[in-house]
């Protein structure tokens, strides 16, 4: 059986519904204020330098608090925006039942691009890079959970107390978890870690965007192949595989209005199966043997 070592970097993602509770006049206050915060702390930090440490003890003690209590807001306000992509791909090669992967991204509605980094660089824009036998089934979904690292740790202990043999590890950066144990329900496990469990419903995802599952295979050569549920190849462009988001199910979202005036609510109504945007990976392999 031939194996690979493929590698996905995200090249593109847009959703036409994020999952965010503030409309786009919150969101520009929300990075406006991360601006002026963070030029604020530049300023503080050359004030610094600049004092004496025995005779302006006070002042920096208050400088120096004053700088942490930036950074402490202006990592809240950052963490509004986070959205947790993951990938999941299903017996990839012997002794892994299920691979997990979680890259987290500030990304907005109304098809606006994520502000993505340099995709040669893997640390910055890598989804997942795993050895792959034969072949696997890949699928990305994209929660909006606002504490990716809080859902990080939540779908690490949801594994740990089902299965045995669970490593996790991170690779350029990307938070990895290895299910090594066969287990006919692991995706069902995964949308629950997803869509519910936690302590309490503050701390919920939900699933607002997922792509169809496809199927990476290895070919005689060493060739990566990729195919659609039908098993027909799905041709990716200069080695970019596009995939169509949808939601997975019904949602249902109360927003502010536009209007300042009335400052009235409305709803948004997606159905389950409506498109919800698009994700493009960029896809290499390298034969192993």
């Amino acid at each position: 059986m031939r194996s690979a070592l493929v590698r996905a970097v995200l090249r593109d993602i847009r959703l036409k519904y994020n999952g965010d509770d503030d409309d786009q006049r919150h969101r520009t206050k929300r990075l406006k204020d991360i601006q002026t915060l963070t030029r604020e702390n530049e300023v503080i930090r050359k004030e610094i330098a600049n004092l004496d440490l025995e005779q302006d003890g006070l002042l920096l003690s208050q400088k120096t608090e004053q700088l942490m209590t930036n950074e402490g807001e202006i990592e809240r306000l950052q963490s509004e925006g986070q959205k947790a992509v993951i990938a999941t791909l299903t017996y990839p090669r012997s002794g892994a039942s299920t691979v997990v992967t979680v890259r987290t991204l500030d990304i907005p509605a109304n098809g606006r691009p994520a502000s993505l980094g340099d995709p040669g660089q893997f640390s910055q824009t890598g989804l997942f890079k795993e050895i792959i036998q034969g072949e696997t089934e890949l699928q990305v979904r994209i929660t909006n959970h606002e504490k990716a690292n809080s859902f990080w740790l939540f779908i690490r202990r949801v594994f740990g107390s089902i299965f045995g043999g669970v490593a996790s590890k991170a690779i350029g950066g990307i938070p990895s978890l290895v299910v090594g144990s066969t287990a006919t329900e692991v995706k069902n496990i995964v949308s629950d870690a997803i869509v519910g469990g936690q302590d309490s419903d503050k701390e919920k995802s939900e699933v607002v965007a997922e792509s169809q599952p496809v199927a990476l295979s290895i070919t005689s050569t060493g060739a990566l192949q990729v195919t659609n549920a039908d098993g027909k190849a799905i041709r990716y462009k200069d080695g970019v595989l596009h995939l169509d988001l949808v939601t997975p199910d019904y949602i249902v979202l109360e927003r502010d209005k536009e209007d300042r005036v009335t400052n009235t609510k409305y709803k948004v109504y997606m159905k389950k199966g409506e498109s919800n945007g698009y994700v493009e990976l960029g896809l290499t392999s390298e034969p192993t043997s």
